[in-house]
């Protein structure tokens, strides 16, 4: 993603951060444990750790499936220095309400901006924060809000929270999927990547529209672009973004049932797009021995094509199964997969001592084995921690325990079920 309307006249107000989450006891086992603060809105924690879950270090093109056929991947391309693109695959299981759902979320960040790859990760960890943090308040309340309600103040969140953050030097767009256990799938979309829903015959349909200065446009009866004589660069600025000053306005559909699979992707898939033309996509999925190999060999084809781009895809089957999930009956958890990386969160207090699983050596090399970095921090031990003196404080139940690897690890053995 290369650029957004230029909004310079319009009136900005800063939204205020707030501090920092403490930090719990480091482990010199395993990763470190933080501290979940309670929050009426969003549990800045869940933010840090998603977030930084987000931006390790990755290698320049990674394709990963799960066992239930979710499959995702991202590639550098051949021309940028950054990947931007974030993606992540949520599973999150809430025993007293039964809100479950799968999610999944791409976000593109716009490249001409210094912090969008932060955004881009801040833009989803807010949206996933605000959403969970929701669901918790309202399983003690009798309201029953609308998932569009729901997914739309989530994305109002995350645009405030990035403005705030990064003020005008960083923006991304916003793409979910989520699949609730008990409510037709649906979806939210900010800026111009891409949600397709893919027929039993192998044959994909755009189902989001673009938020562009052109689509805009054509919507209004006004030619296209190239028709018009306009420079084509402001036809793709993006009229949505995240990161905007004002209020966004968030595309919303429901998924219908008939799709076998949905994809969603960022714009840098534009090029092979454009090359294979409809038949020639189709052609491709149809072929491909599973969601993965669809999915490596378009990524391939985006570099082969000049890789001028990030591109990023996340496809996965729209059945009963992906909302399969190992949900302890103490607390809420919430489970995301990014590349080769798992990262599982319990966003509720608890009674039961805390499951602190550890990663063996193999997946601690396989997590530094990356070409190009994200930023990632150093943790350090937080002196005012309740857990130093073995004491625990029922306000600090709450916990984030990272653990590295997707497949074929003690944590996958022992928990069938979560991606």
């Amino acid at each position: 993603m290369d650029c957004r309307l230029d909004a310079s006249s319009l009136n900005r107000n800063r939204l205020p951060i707030g501090a920092d989450a403490s930090m719990l006891l480091s482990n010199p086992v395993i990763q470190p444990i933080h501290v979940i603060p309670l929050s009426t809105t969003i549990d800045l924690a869940t933010v840090e750790a998603l977030v930084e879950f987000l931006e390790l270090e990755q290698s320049q093109l990674e394709v990963t499936e799960t066992r239930d056929g979710i499959a995702a991947g991202s590639t550098l391309g051949q021309v940028r220095k950054e990947n931007q693109d974030r993606y992540l695959v949520v599973r999150y299981a809430h025993p007293e309400s039964g809100r479950n759902f799968f999610l999944a979320a791409i976000a593109d960040g716009v490249g001409s901006l210094p912090q969008s790859g932060l955004s881009a990760s801040t833009a989803i960890a807010v949206f996933v924060s605000a959403l969970t943090t929701e669901i918790e308040r309202l399983a003690s309340s009798s309201a029953q809000p609308s998932w569009e309600r729901l997914l739309r103040d989530a994305v109002q969140h995350a645009n405030r929270y990035v403005y705030g953050k990064t003020g005008e030097r960083g923006a991304s767009t916003l793409s979910v999927v989520v699949v609730p256990s008990k409510h037709p799938a649906c979806a939210v979309q900010i800026g111009d990547s891409k949600i397709f829903g893919l027929s039993k015959d192998f044959r994909f349909t755009q189902l989001s529209i673009d938020q562009t200065v052109g689509s805009h446009l054509v919507s209004l009866g006004v030619p296209h672009g190239s028709a018009a004589g306009r420079d084509p660069r402001f036809d793709r600025a993006l009229a949505q973004y995240i990161g905007m000053a004002d209020a966004v306005e968030p595309q919303f559909v429901v998924l219908e049932r008939k799709w076998e699979s949905i994809l969603i992707a960022t714009d840098g898939i534009a090029a092979v797009r454009k090359v294979l033309l409809e038949e020639g996509w189709n052609l491709i999925s149809q072929q491909a021995k599973s969601r993965a190999d669809f999915v490596r060999k378009i990524l391939y084809l985006c570099n082969w094509f000049g890789g001028t781009d990030n591109s990023t895809l996340v496809i996965f089957p729209l059945s009963e199964q992906i909302m399969s999930i190992a949900a302890r009956r103490d607390s809420s958890v919430l489970s995301a997969v990014t590349g080769s990386r798992t990262i599982e969160l319990r966003v509720r207090s608890i009674t039961a001592p805390s499951f602190v699983p550890t990663s063996s050596a193999s997946d601690r090399k396989r997590q530094k084995a990356g070409k190009f970095r994200r930023g990632q921090k150093d943790r350090t031990q937080d002196p005012n921690s309740t857990e130093a003196d073995g004491k625990s404080n029922p306000k600090s139940a709450p916990s984030i325990t990272f653990l590295p690897g997707l497949a074929k690890n003690e944590h996958e053995l022992s928990n069938p079920g979560p991606v």
